[in-house]
């Protein structure tokens, strides 16, 4: 996918439509969402501008709680946490798990081989 403009723009201002799902550059609002874990999905123009500083977004759209209690250990065990980290659920996300970089295909990290142990 074509990386696409990192422009400013107002809460709630139409935009061009994103060329991945979920997006990975685009348009996005002018602050960015606090890192650290997100119970409920945050808007997809907060999310980008997080990752344009250099975050990675853990997505989500699982419905084992186990599951997902273990991706959560997982990236609180991770060094400096919160810190340059989002994890949510994002319930149309066409595969069960991504993990987004700024400006990187979205298809490449959903099919990434991630594994964890989980009980």
């Amino acid at each position: 996918m074509e990386k696409q403009a990192a422009l400013h723009i107002d809460q709630g201002e139409l935009h061009i439509p994103y060329n991945t799902t979920p997006p990975t550059s685009g348009p996005h609002y002018r602050m960015p969402a606090a890192w650290g874990i997100y119970e409920q999905r945050q808007e997809d123009e907060i999310i980008v501008h997080n990752l344009e500083h250099g975050g990675i977004a853990i997505n989500y759209n699982i419905g084992a709680p186990n599951i997902v209690r273990a991706i959560t250990e997982f990236v609180q065990g991770q060094p400096d946490y919160p810190a340059c980290i989002i994890m949510q659920p994002y319930p149309d996300l066409p595969k069960l798990f991504t993990c987004l970089p700024f400006e990187m295909d979205s298809q490449f990290f959903s099919d990434w081989d991630f594994r964890i142990e989980y009980t």
